[in-house]
């Protein structure tokens, strides 16, 4: 998928590599580290520059999770984006067993999701696991 190319942050990728301009948020155990990113407040994504602010999981010192929380005016926009880049017999589905909008997709060994947070913003998340963590933060819920 083109738009996982367009990304600052790779899931896999040593915390070493990109350790620059990041704030601790919560430490959970010795091996897993929730941190916000201050480097990449402007990416490129389908088509268009987009203000995003970034937060990263580390787990045993590889970003495991990484979420992009954008406007909610932008979600149709990466919902479409994203199932136009999916092959044809595979989309972003709503699991039926969630209440909240989150569209989602397991797909060659990363979960992508779309996570309305509340009426003003909502996540991309990707991670290297099907359940994705959401922790809500004072500005997202």
């Amino acid at each position: 998928m083109n738009f996982l190319d367009s990304l600052p942050y790779k899931i896999g990728t040593p915390f070493d590599q990109i350790n620059i301009d990041l704030e601790l948020k919560k430490k959970y155990t010795d091996n897993l580290f929730f941190y916000r990113s201050y480097r990449y407040s402007e990416i490129f994504l389908f088509e268009r520059i987009l203000e995003s602010t970034c937060y990263l999981w580390f787990n045993k010192n590889a970003l495991e999770t990484v979420s992009y929380r954008f406007h909610s005016s932008l979600f149709n926009h990466f919902e479409e984006s994203i199932n136009a880049e999916l092959p044809e017999d595979e989309n972003l589905f709503q699991d039926p067993n969630i209440k909240e909008a989150r569209p989602y997709i397991y797909i060659n060994k990363m979960a992508i999701s779309l996570v309305k947070l509340n009426n003003d913003y909502f996540s991309l998340v990707l991670s290297r696991y099907p359940s994705l963590p959401i922790i809500k933060t004072k500005k997202n819920h």
